[in-house]
């Protein structure tokens, strides 16, 4: 079939041609009068369809950027809001428990926006079970001093909601609500922040409270009063050893209580037991107080306890102890009367029931520089000195030295020999 002389296969190649020809001349008129532009901006990352039951555990991906090359006419970068136009996300439909690299998803809703690139391409994800529980309010009373601390209180509600990664969830045992207050007497009521903490009462990060806030009743101020402290021994010193004194500092303390007629009852307060079971030496230690029943706290919680414990002393007897001469001269000859002295000692127990007579003492007479004659002179006492033991009296004091001189052995004559006469013939 021909029509105009042509058939009309080549009126259809012909017409494309024209089609092809008018396009890339509006293509080039666009371009002429809307040039292009490149540029790069970058958007926030959404994460899509988290599967129920789960969620993110590494939060730093729900933070994360992605950065997007595009290339768009100027007029339209002009007019551009990156975060209406352009989005990037990552779909987690479907995904289980654990770690997961997710590929990144971008899209522009403007027809003459084309990416060119963007980065990153991938994300890892780490999901894991979401978690709930109830846990009470713990309230702790802080102020200047110990008295504004230890107020009675009321707060509502008093259990509150945890949530988040089952794992940190476990560790959440009670939801702390810290209350700062002055030594105002009448009734104050707050609202007061709560922060999740574990058995050792320490903060845990990365769960949820609900509610955030809790309203703490605060009751008026306490009641007070001064008592003595008695400290508790429990045990014996060691054998020989006593009790020589208990020092307490302070001595007295001041107890708070609700109620009056509680305190009116209490005299003293006594310390923890402090053991001395076999103790020989002194004691110096912090010791807590034991609160009343009734009372809510006393004022110091410890107290400085000092306990001397001293050795018993006792008396010992010792009789016909041999005196020792010292410092004979050579060639004099020493005699002591008496040579024999009884000793009346003093001393610790302990030191006592260890001393060895013939090792651990001796009484010397010194006659160092005396001459020839007769002297009256004191003996002088020796004792080992860690026994601690000290001398009381000896008996008798004073005793008699005589010095002579040494008598010098007279010589013997030597025989001498007579020859024997001879006969005569």
């Amino acid at each position: 079939m021909r029509i105009f002389g042509q058939s009309w296969r080549q009126l259809i190649a012909n017409f494309l041609m024209a089609l092809l020809l008018s396009v890339m001349l509006w293509a080039w008129a666009q371009v002429e009068q809307h040039p292009t532009e490149r540029r790069t901006y970058r958007v926030q990352l959404e994460v899509r369809n988290v599967p129920e039951g789960l969620l993110v555990l590494n939060r730093e991906v729900l933070e994360q950027y992605v950065s997007i090359t595009l290339l768009a006419p100027q007029d339209v970068i002009r007019t551009l809001s990156p975060t209406e136009v352009l989005h990037a996300w990552v779909d987690l439909a479907g995904l289980t428990e654990g770690e997961h690299e997710v590929p990144v998803n971008v899209k522009a809703d403007d027809p003459f926006i084309r990416i060119l690139s963007y980065e990153p391409q991938t994300v890892t994800v780490v999901l894991e079970a979401f978690a709930r529980k109830k846990v009470p309010v713990l309230v702790a009373i802080r102020g200047v001093s110990e008295t504004s601390r230890h107020r009675s209180f009321k707060v509502t509600p008093s259990m509150v909601t945890v949530e988040g990664p089952a794992h940190i969830v476990r560790q959440v045992v009670a939801a702390q609500a810290i209350v700062w207050v002055e030594d105002d007497p009448h009734t104050l009521i707050k609202k007061v922040s709560v922060t999740p903490v574990d058995r050792n009462n320490e903060p845990v990060s990365g769960v949820s409270v609900i509610p955030s806030e809790v309203e703490v009743r605060i009751s008026s101020l306490v009641n007070s009063r001064n008592a003595a402290v008695r400290v508790v021994l429990k045990g014996q010193p060691a054998r020989g050893y006593h009790i020589a004194q208990v020092q307490v500092e302070p001595a007295i303390v001041t107890l708070y209580a609700h109620d009056k007629e509680v305190l009116d009852q209490i005299d003293f307060v006594e310390t923890e037991p402090i053991r001395i079971d076999g103790v020989s030496g002194d004691i110096s230690k912090r010791v807590p107080l034991q609160v009343p029943e009734g009372v809510l706290f006393v004022e110091p919680a410890t107290v400085q306890v000092n306990i001397s414990i001293e050795p018993l002393f006792t008396t010992l007897t010792l009789s016909d102890v041999p005196i020792k001469l010292k410092g004979v001269a050579s060639g004099l000859r020493a005699t002591v009367e008496p040579d024999r002295v009884d000793l009346l000692l003093n001393g610790p127990v302990p030191g006592i029931e260890k001393l060895d007579p013939q090792a651990d003492i001796e009484v010397v007479v010194d006659v160092t520089n005396l001459s020839v004659g007769e002297y009256t002179l004191e003996p002088q006492v020796w004792i080992k000195e860690d026994l601690g033991i000290t001398v009381v009296q000896i008996t008798p004091p004073s005793v008699k030295v005589t010095l002579t001189l040494e008598a010098t052995p007279t010589p013997t004559p030597t025989p001498t020999s007579t020859p024997a006469a001879s006969p005569t013939p």
